[in-house]
């Protein structure tokens, strides 16, 4: 405060701290870095979940990326796939099919392990689905297949008397 040379009064403004805004940049600069690691492991346990291996380690693996990324829906959709595959190692083969149908419309195209997992499943509730309806429908008591006056054949798997 310089007032005998007749200078006026200038309040000093605070120089601006650039630790501020390096410590800033820091506090960004890590943040970035620890979600990028939190994405690298989820991708890595995603990426092991559809290697080969015990369906129980996958699934873990799978289910390891669905909790540390909820918002991927693909994390997701590779859990359902292996929760199939579980109850199909199982021999659950219904219930895996039924799991996997409702997912099918949504996933097709986009994941080719689902889609892998799918044709699995699929092979397996084919051999139990494709003969129910034959067998229903021969059941059927509203189903003639003699023409009237002829006797409906009988099927004996011992030997036969004449």
């Amino acid at each position: 405060m310089n007032t005998e040379a007749g200078e006026p009064i200038v309040p000093k403004t605070p120089a601006p701290h650039p630790r501020r805004a390096v410590i800033a940049a820091l506090v960004v600069l890590a943040l970035l870095v620890v979600a990028l690691a939190w994405h690298l492991v989820a991708q890595t346990a995603y990426d092991s979940s559809a290697a080969t291996g015990r369906t129980a380690d996958r699934l873990a693996s799978a289910q390891l990326a669905a909790k540390m990324e909820p918002w991927n829906e693909r994390f997701g959709w590779r859990v359902v796939g292996l929760q199939a595959l579980t109850l199909l190692d199982a021999g659950k083969v219904r219930p895996s099919y039924f799991l996997m149908e409702k997912w099918m419309p949504i996933v097709f195209g986009r994941d080719a392990t689902f889609i892998a997992i799918y044709k699995q499943v699929r092979a397996a509730e084919w051999t139990i689905d494709s003969g129910q309806p034959h067998v229903a429908h021969g059941l059927d008591p509203y189903n003639r297949f003699s023409p009237p006056g002829t006797p409906s054949a009988t099927y004996t798997t011992g030997p036969q008397t004449p």
